[in-house]
């Protein structure tokens, strides 16, 4: 019945096109640690939302936090406040359970008036054939992963060690990660160093027709972009603000800066401490205005410098 509300909430009827296909970790019967929140009309299922906890990482701090999910309402009960009744209902869970902050992928226009607002910027650039005559690249292969590999945890391992240099990042096991990189339809492809005989993977990301969202890499630049180029004949990939480099920018077609995520602070001193400043200091110079305050927290452009990161920029600059 769930699944049924959210697949036709989004017009999901191609078996490709399924929650159960697009998001695979976290719309299965057998996950236990997503949490659903519906409103019923009689016995009937008729809007839902998801939590799902997941920790985030910034160096040596964490933050108690979760993603909000899949907000379906069926077509024909659109516009009688279910939508409503149900993020309430998982916002008051939200609070008793102690979690930090919450995010999801959405707009203000929706999810501004419970407290939602954007945080920290993406680098998205463009490379095609002009890129490929730039590069100089060291010896690679590109492998897709096989999905008969899931059994074999080594590939999967080595990209979570890749995935773990990233200073900030979600706390993730490593088939997690291997499945997480499925979401979306999107194709997994790992990098291997083709000259040692050990074979060393040196990077990973996901295509999804000319997009790349999911990348991490040990290698050099030219490297892993003539990786994606041999994939893609041409490429989008977006990546954390750190990237922004004359290195990554002289090769590439075009680029831009793009939103991240939106948040809800439940915690404004845990937040402000993960992001690694101290709250006795930021506090003071915070807004009074809920929807401004956390806007400076969380970094949105209209308070922060083009520097950031994938998810936050630092407390320190952000206040």
């Amino acid at each position: 019945m769930l699944m049924d509300v959210m697949n036709r909430s989004f017009g999901f009827v191609d078996a490709e096109a399924k929650f159960e296909h697009i998001l695979p970790k976290l719309y299965r019967p057998d996950n236990a640690e997503m949490i659903h929140f519906g409103a019923f009309e009689g016995e009937k299922l008729v809007s839902s939302i998801g939590l799902y906890p997941l920790t985030l990482i910034n160096g040596d701090k964490t933050v108690s936090s979760a993603c909000v999910g899949a907000v379906s309402t069926l077509p024909d009960y659109r516009c009688r406040g279910f939508f409503t009744k149900v993020m309430d209902q998982l916002l008051s869970y939200a609070r008793e359970m102690r979690f930090e902050l919450l995010y999801l992928g959405g707009n203000r226009f929706r999810y501004g008036h419970f407290g939602f607002e954007y945080g920290g910027r993406n680098l998205s650039v463009h490379i095609s054939g002009r890129t490929r005559a730039l590069l100089s690249p060291a010896a690679y292969e590109v492998i897709p992963c096989d999905e008969q590999s899931d059994a074999d945890l080594s590939v999967a391992k080595e990209i979570l060690r890749i995935y773990e240099r990233a200073p900030m990042r979600a706390a993730r096991s490593a088939d997690e990660l291997y499945t997480t990189l499925r979401s979306w339809n999107c194709r997994p492809y790992y990098v291997v160093d083709a000259r040692s005989a050990s074979r060393q993977i040196i990077g990973y990301f996901t295509v999804k027709g000319e997009s790349v969202s999911e990348i991490g890499f040990t290698c050099d630049i030219d490297t892993i972009f003539a990786a994606v180029l041999s994939v893609c004949g041409s490429a989008h990939l977006t990546f954390p603000m750190s990237f922004y480099t004359p290195e990554v920018l002289e090769r590439v077609d075009h680029y831009g800066v793009s939103h991240n995520h939106m948040f809800k602070i439940l915690n404004e001193d845990a937040v402000i401490h993960f992001l690694g400043a101290d709250p006795a200091c930021v506090r003071p110079l915070l807004s009074d205005d809920p929807r401004t305050r956390a806007r400076q927290i969380l970094g949105d452009p209209a308070y922060d410098s083009v520097t950031g990161t994938n998810i936050f920029i630092s407390g320190s600059d952000s206040a």
